[in-house]
């Protein structure tokens, strides 16, 4: 939201379906780690952060560890 961008937008720039990037916002712990590059590269996450170091997924949380 903060970047002005629909799921459906970020689904198209990420290459993955709509359903897909609700399921990343929902923490669904089915997501794969493959996936989740996707939509954070779609996001910019490579362009402004060096790069990204582990993903965790756990039942409620999916948090990105980024090394800067």
């Amino acid at each position: 939201m903060e970047l002005g961008l629909t799921q459906v937008e970020l689904a198209e720039k990420a290459g993955v379906t709509q359903k897909t990037v609700s399921r990343v916002e929902g923490a669904d712990k089915g997501v794969r780690e493959s996936t989740l590059l996707k939509v954070f590269h779609a996001l910019g996450v490579n362009d402004n952060l060096p790069e990204l170091k582990e993903i965790k997924k756990s039942d409620d949380q999916i948090s990105a560890s980024i090394k800067i």
